[in-house]
């Protein structure tokens, strides 16, 4: 509350009766969303200029302002389908959850047609949809013009619980309240996300000090995973596996050296656990010292950068993932 009577804003807090909690192995799980602990509570109502609206689980916001950016967050339902109204409309979306909301669309560019087409939509004066994936790569659609892909900026690691919400706010406030154009705001949105994603940085810095360095914005075809078969490493695979088959990447297992095998230069993810034996970290190594980039997942274990020279190592699994499927640039 401090915080927001700095900002000169005030808050209300109202109690809950029931607490919500959502669980993952790790940030890059697909899990489904818990169901609302406590149903859904009154609509809050806003009118305004100009609004940033997120979708929440429990209630939901219906707004009548000039402009809005919405935030789907976990909702399923469109902007106008609780009453809200707006002349400008940006949606900020993932793919997962534009998905979500469109299931019967066989592709992302599908279902952003469809929304386009929408009557409710159609009749804006200004629509656009700002579209993220999993890794941070941001893509602005412009109901009038073509899609403008915007640079994806690196980051030493990738905390993504809270990503989504920092990508809304920043590109709100680059947009209404700055006045700044569709495109210029997405940049600043896309910058913001890098800066948040290393360790949850906030509050954001000024423009001038967020990053400018930016990292690949395309996922390799095919990507390699070494480790030792234990089963503290096997419940992360499952997952991982999971995970990037949605990203349609082809990985390659080998695990005690056994499984597919692919060509070693692409890039490498090694995982060392608690219970690898010295002569495994030997093998992980030599099999993996002519890869293109190899990220080695240690778990906090010291003491192995004798054996994976200019390798980088990662302390938690979202960031391995993340310098896996990204090249830093200058």
């Amino acid at each position: 509350m401090a915080s927001l009577r700095g900002a000169g804003l005030k808050g209300h807090i109202s109690p809950a009766t029931e607490s919500m909690r959502f669980e993952w192995l790790h940030p890059f799980q697909l899990t489904d969303f818990p169901n609302a602990a406590m149903g859904q509570l009154p609509t809050i109502d806003v009118v305004a200029p100009s609004v940033l609206r997120f979708g929440m689980l429990e209630g939901s916001a219906r707004v009548q302002a000039e402009r809005v950016v919405y935030s789907l967050q976990n909702e399923t339902e469109g902007f106008f389908e609780n009453g809200s109204n707006a002349k400008e409309l940006v949606m900020v979306i993932s793919e997962r959850e534009l998905e979500r909301m469109l299931p019967e669309a066989r592709t992302a560019s599908d279902r952003i047609a469809q929304l386009f087409e929408h009557n409710d939509y159609s009749a804006l004066r200004h629509f656009a949809i700002l579209l993220r994936n999993e890794l941070g790569d941001v893509t602005l659609h412009p109901r009038r013009s073509s899609a403008v892909k915007v640079p994806t900026y690196a980051s030493a690691s990738y905390f993504k619980i809270g990503s989504g919400d920092v990508l809304a706010a920043a590109f709100a406030h680059a947009w209404l309240e700055e006045g700044q154009d569709l495109e210029a705001a997405a940049d600043r949105a896309a910058r913001s996300l890098a800066w948040f994603i290393q360790d949850a940085r906030l509050p954001l810095p000024m423009d001038h000090a967020l990053p400018t360095r930016r990292s690949s914005g395309f996922f390799p075809d095919r990507v390699r995973i070494l480790g030792s078969e234990t089963l503290e490493m096997g419940q992360l695979l499952v997952a991982t596996l999971d995970w990037l088959e949605r990203q349609k990447i082809e990985v390659v297992m080998e695990l005690d050296g056994e499984g597919s095998r692919a060509p070693a230069d692409v890039p490498t993810l090694v995982l060392v656990g608690a219970r690898t034996m010295l002569n495994e970290v030997r093998d992980l190594a030599a099999s993996s010292a002519t890869a293109s980039r190899r990220i080695v997942f240690s778990n906090g274990i010291a003491g192995l950068d004798a054996f994976f020279p200019n390798a980088n190592f990662v302390e938690d699994y979202a960031s391995a993932l993340y310098h896996l499927l990204r090249s830093q640039g200058a």
